[in-house]
């Protein structure tokens, strides 16, 4: 392994001296600094000094502050004195207010739960008239409010909300800051769908345990849940019920068909509010019905309506601090082709679609906190593929809970895409389906808690990548894993997924607690799984030959593959000697799973530590170790800092592993 060391620690050298590159490019401090301070529109009177938010954006593109070159004079720094800030649309910085980045701009608030950016606006509610209360049996204190009479005049349409695609942002109720629930039946988990049929090519479908009759007379009704894989949920407009219960789709159909015996459930129905909390929308009239937990005070109860709270378009040097955004339609904070971007102490939640995303270079997210997305958490996407150059985007001490709250899967705590980007000491917490989702090449996912989640899915991993020979080099390493997974799972939850032949990835001294697999190999190759500690496990590590199977069904099946070589110029000297596996890959059986080495890892209260079907030669299991289970208590109340001490306590107190007890191969 000491060559292994040589190469990290050159890669963490080139690092530092990009790094340091970027710092002399992007100089942090100088001599003066330009400052205003800023306080909300409806303050009144303003501070002494301060400007207005409504005239922020021609103080910072006005020609003092920026040279004959269109690069600021001097450090800029915009002070947000406390209060709540409600831009009438998403706050925007372009490359024109940052120039080339010789000086920095500073955003900084008061704390981010003192300065915050909300995109909600508070609506105003009267009672329902007692005759549609009575006509449609609702509850006595159903409230009504206009979304038109707020401003809000065109009311945006329910979007299909498709497996893999992207959504357009909807609205969604606050009371007293907590996101409130759209109606819904069943109030909490699932019912399922009963028989299938297709007409005119289309799915049709009965509901289990509901007479749909009568949802005939409401509008907007939409169903949504797994119709047919619980990796895939999709949420689409009905078109009608016919006399026979059967439930049919507005044009577009489910990706992957209907199945019988599968989860759904309807959603903005008004005959099903019948909890305090839900509400139902009126898309035509642009009403809103709500029932309050509670009386409703003025402004308590407020809908989102600006799209996207704060973005930065092509910045450079640029530093946001102590801030708090919420309440936005879809993302708390965007950053288009930056570099050398800064995000610090901020707080992002309760938006319709992602807390943070980020597309550029250099650029450190740390210290944030990111609650309850209706998507992802944070986005990270920055590096070359084809050139190999790093984007050096870092995600650092960052808690990040309840993310899918709208799309629930492949919308994980973290996603990475790109080169050379980090993931580390962080918390990830509570998550239908993944915590992070990786692809690229070289990352780097360490020394985070990753715990609940693939609470709702199946077939799912907390840390997942696959379907792609190239993306290689990622490291993941001396994480704490656990708690993964839900009752009832047919093909099971894992603490490391490596779908679908993904190879070259290294995951080494991990804790990996209370899954069902902690590593699941899926006919890859040149994959090291090495000094990790597997407890409460199904099977500590599981490998298959799919890519062989794949073959033998299709010709064609790994085809995908070797285009997407061809497409980052895998067969090139850049590749080839970064990732020696894939010289030769084309000619060594392609869709063979080969050189996986599993190594000096250990194993407590696993059913078996290795599964093995049918790629027996594709896999080297060498010095592993069985710990006794009167040791539990180490690892219920291991920390992330302490896992290579556990290693070495666990190691000196385990025993070799017999052959019966070791392996087992599946044909």
């Amino acid at each position: 392994m000491y060559w292994f060391e040589i190469v990290l620690n050159m890669k963490i050298f080139n690092r530092f001296l990009i790094c340091m590159a970027s710092l002399l490019a992007y100089p942090q401090s100088s001599l003066a600094t330009i400052s205003t301070c800023v306080v909300p529109d409806d303050q009144t009177p303003v501070s002494e000094g301060c400007i207005r938010f409504a005239a922020l954006d021609a103080w910072l593109h006005s020609p003092s502050l920026h040279d004959e070159l269109g690069n600021l004079r001097d450090d800029v720094l915009v002070k947000f004195k406390p209060g709540v800030y409600r831009p009438v649309t998403p706050f925007t910085i372009d490359r024109l207010v940052t120039g080339s980045g010789r000086h920095k701009l500073v955003l900084a608030g008061a704390g981010a739960t003192q300065t915050l950016f909300s995109g909600a606006r508070p609506l105003r509610f009267n009672p329902v008239p007692a005759a549609l209360l009575k006509k449609k049996n609702l509850p006595p204190n159903l409230v009504v409010a206009s979304l038109r009479e707020a401003g809000i005049l065109e009311v945006p349409k329910f979007s299909d909300k498709r497996f893999g695609r992207a959504d357009m942002p909807e609205l969604e109720l606050f009371y007293r800051g907590a996101r409130m629930p759209i109606a819904r039946w069943p109030n909490a988990g699932y019912a399922r769908t009963g028989s299938v049929e297709t007409i005119a090519g289309a799915a049709v479908f009965k509901v289990k345990g509901r007479d749909v009759a009568i949802y005939q007379s409401e509008q907007d009704l939409r169903v949504g849940g797994y119709f047919m894989h619980d990796w895939a949920d999709e949420k689409l407009p009905v078109r009608g019920i016919d006399s026979a219960g059967r439930i049919s789709f507005t044009g577009t159909q489910p990706t992957f068909g209907v199945a019988a015996d599968r989860r759904v459930f309807f959603e903005n129905a008004l005959i099903d509010i019948d909890v305090p909390g839900e509400w139902h929308i009126d898309q035509s009239s642009g009403l809103v019905y709500f029932l309050p937990p509670n009386p409703i005070q003025v402004n308590e109860v407020q809908v989102s309506q600006v799209v996207n709270g704060l973005v930065l378009k092509g910045g450079v040097n640029v530093e946001v601090r102590d801030l708090g955004f919420e309440a936005f339609r879809d993302q708390g904070i965007l950053l288009e082709n930056v570099d050398n971007v800064i995000l610090r102490n901020l707080i992002v939640r309760n938006v319709g679609t992602h807390g943070i995303s980020v597309f550029g270079v250099n650029s450190l997210i740390e210290g944030v906190e990111i609650n309850n997305t209706g998507a992802t958490g944070i986005n990270l996407v920055g590096g070359d593929r084809k050139t190999l150059q790093p984007g050096l985007l870092v995600v650092r001490q960052c808690v990040i809970t309840q993310v899918g709250r709208l799309q629930k899967t492949y919308t994980p705590a973290v996603g990475l895409g790109g080169v050379g980007n980090i993931v580390e000491d962080s918390v990830l917490r509570g998550g239908p389906h993944s915590a992070i989702i990786f692809h690229g090449n070289d990352h780097q996912i360490r020394r985070n808690l990753i715990e609940n989640f693939v609470e709702e899915t199946d077939d799912a991993g907390a840390i997942y990548t696959g379907r792609d020979w190239t993306e290689r080099g990622t490291v993941i390493e001396k994480n704490l894993i656990r708690n993964i997974g839900s009752a009832g799972l047919h093909y099971g939850a894992h603490a490391i997924y490596l779908d679908d032949q993904a190879s070259g990835i290294i995951v080494r001294s991990n804790l990996i607690a209370n899954a069902g697999r902690g590593v699941f190999i899926g006919g890859g190759r040149d994959n090291t799984v090495s000094d990790n500690i597997f407890a409460n496990c199904s099977n500590g590590v599981y490998l298959d030959a799919r890519g062989i199977g794949l073959a033998k069904h299709d010709p064609q099946a790994n085809q995908d593959y070797v285009n997407k070589m061809r497409e980052v110029g895998a067969s090139s000297p850049l590749y080839t000697s970064r990732y020696p596996g894939l010289a030769k890959l084309l000619e060594d059986d392609p869709g063979a799973p080969k050189n996986n080495v599993v190594d000096r890892n250990l194993f407590m209260n696993c059913d078996l530590p290795y599964i093995i079907r049918p790629g027996e030669n594709g896999i080297s299991v060498t010095k592993s170790v069985i710990v006794n289970n009167t040791e539990k208590v180490l690892i219920d109340g291991a920390k992330v800092s302490a896992i290579p001490e556990l290693l070495t306590v666990l190691r000196g107190k385990g025993r070799v592993l017999r052959p019966a007890e070791a392996m087992k191969v599946v044909d």
